[in-house]
């Protein structure tokens, strides 16, 4: 009982730590003299995103939209989605990058086949993630760092011909979010002048 009691205090204090990183990561980075990312030494390729997104969203937290929820319970949930976005992420890739990340003489069909049931799954979870929301974004009733995070993600899903019949609540909310000035203005030029195109998860 005392656990729970004390279970709110636990989660602010967990949550000011976060924030204490996240602070400890903008000042290492700035006090460079070139902009520079720290990736983890496991994972060269995705980590230095959400180095980036923290130092933004530090540098230019009193301008604009406020993209880190003031209720605990909903910032730690944006937190929670920001990093299960890495994953989400990195599922995508192996499913639509497979054949020009892995060479030739090393891919198997029964890889390729595990990996678009792991996509499968992770889209599923999504979908239920979004089902279960308080609002229409990933973390509440507002666009916070969650939906940055994870947003371009599902903007890649749909490029690549994923179904939102199939997938209402990712179709809503891909809806939703493409049409934001923000959005629009930093949408990928060659998507504008080619709308269509792909069609690698129109079955799943």
């Amino acid at each position: 009982m005392t656990f729970w009691k004390n279970a709110p205090k636990l989660l602010e204090t967990l949550l000011n730590v976060v924030d204490s990183l996240n602070r400890r990561v903008e000042a290492v980075i700035t006090s460079r003299t070139a902009l520079q990312f720290i990736p983890h030494p496991r994972d060269q390729q995705n980590r230095p995103f959400l180095h980036s997104v923290s130092l933004l969203q530090s540098q230019f937290q009193n301008q604009g939209n406020r993209l880190i929820p003031d209720a605990a319970e909903e910032r730690a949930l944006m937190y929670q989605r920001m990093f299960e976005g890495q994953s989400f992420y990195e599922k995508l890739n192996n499913v639509i990058y497979y054949d020009l990340f892995v060479p030739e003489e090393e891919r198997h069909a029964s890889a390729l086949s595990r990996n678009k049931e792991a996509l499968k799954a992770e889209l599923g979870l999504w979908e239920a993630h979004l089902q279960k929301s308080p609002g229409s974004f990933l973390a509440g009733s507002s666009f916070s760092l969650a939906d940055v995070v994870v947003f371009p993600t599902v903007a890649y899903l749909f490029r690549f011909g994923l179904s939102a019949g199939r997938y209402p609540k990712m179709g809503e909310y891909y809806a939703l979010l493409k049409d934001r000035p923000s959005i629009k203005a930093s949408w990928p030029p060659h998507w504008l002048e080619n709308p269509k195109g792909h069609e690698a998860l129109k079955d799943f």
